[in-house]
């Protein structure tokens, strides 16, 4: 998501700054160049250089994401919706059996949701 929003970032901040957008808008809160570098330097890896902050915020983050989806039934969904993203039905992220197994799931909901339909129109 950061990376996305940093990608986005020269957009974001044009359109914040267009009259059209701010007309009747006092003040809209945008980063500042410390925010942005931040955000720029806070990728999930850690390295050597990271100042105290970046490795608080990784730490909190890593820390929370393994709280939220570490169980087998929240991967499995979240498995299930990359694959259906065309951004990353590749899963590169999954073993080859992992990736086969989750292929094999929507594949099969796929034809079970076909053959539920087929039915009812006969």
């Amino acid at each position: 998501m950061v990376e996305r929003f940093l990608e986005q970032q020269p957009a974001i901040c044009a359109t914040l700054l267009s009259p059209e957008v701010r007309k009747g808008q006092s003040d809209l809160c945008t980063l500042n160049e410390t925010d942005v570098s931040n955000a720029e330097d806070a990728n999930m890896t850690g390295t050597i250089g990271d100042s105290p902050m970046i490795h608080a915020i990784k730490n909190a983050i890593t820390t929370d994401l393994l709280k939220r989806y570490n169980g087998e039934a929240e991967k499995k969904i979240l498995h299930t919706a990359s694959a259906l993203d065309p951004r990353f039905k590749g899963l590169p992220f999954l073993t080859v059996e992992e990736r086969l197994e989750i292929y094999r799931g929507v594949t099969e909901e796929a034809a079970s949701l076909e053959n539920e339909r087929t039915l009812r129109r006969t």
